[in-house]
């Protein structure tokens, strides 16, 4: 890493490195569970730790250029996977949750802010101290430019940073329920929040995070 000629090399060692980077490999491998990698996929995100070829370079439709390493279609405005990359997250949370015994809502009515914005999900049951689970989550990219610098000396520090953010944003509604920020990164990295939540989560029997 200290040898590393750009931040985003330095940032890709140090997610690759850490500890939890491995986890997914290690996920059972189930189309019913959401969790099968097709072939293309799986290419793509060992790729992209290892920091291999992805696509030829070309211009994206955005009119920026896209290198070889694919890393622009990660934060790319245009990009049709930053939706999927959401709603992956939120699915596997709310399947997690309904097998290990709290049901859920995904967008739940009634817990709009004042700007009409609501979080992903909420448990319907109580989840700790007699208040509902209320989760918001996000996906940042690891290698963008307004990330780069914080994700290269600290690995998981954007996906903690835009929890915190995620956090204030939803504050109003923390009186009356629990309210978790849910950051991943597009290297696979998990926020404080996150790691925390999934490992409460993960002790209940049936979970499949």
């Amino acid at each position: 890493m200290e040898n590393s000629p750009t931040l985003t090399d330095k940032s890709r060692l140090l997610s690759a490195s850490s500890k939890s980077a491995g986890k997914w490999l290690e996920a059972l491998p189930s189309s019913n569970l959401g969790t099968l990698l097709d072939n293309q996929t799986l290419r793509i995100a060992t790729a992209l730790r290892l920091g291999c070829k992805i696509c030829e370079s070309h211009t994206c439709i955005c009119g920026s250029q896209v290198e070889e390493n694919g890393l622009h279609g990660l934060s790319c405005l245009k990009s049709a996977g930053r939706r999927s990359r959401h709603d992956a997250i939120n699915d596997l949370i709310k399947r997690s949750l309904v097998s290990a015994g709290f049901p859920c809502v995904l967008e739940p009515i009634g817990t709009c802010l004042e700007d009409g914005k609501r979080p992903d999900g909420m448990t319907m049951i109580p989840w700790s101290k007699g208040k509902a689970l209320l989760w918001d989550a996000t996906c940042v990219d690891t290698y963008a430019a307004s990330h780069i610098n914080l994700s290269s000396i600290s690995a998981g520090a954007a996906a903690s940073k835009a929890e915190v953010k995620k956090q204030n944003k939803y504050r109003s509604l923390s009186n009356d329920y629990n309210f978790v920020a849910v950051g991943v990164e597009t290297s696979g990295l998990l926020g404080k929040q996150a790691s925390k939540f999934l490992k409460d989560l993960g002790k209940n029997d049936c979970c499949h995070w």
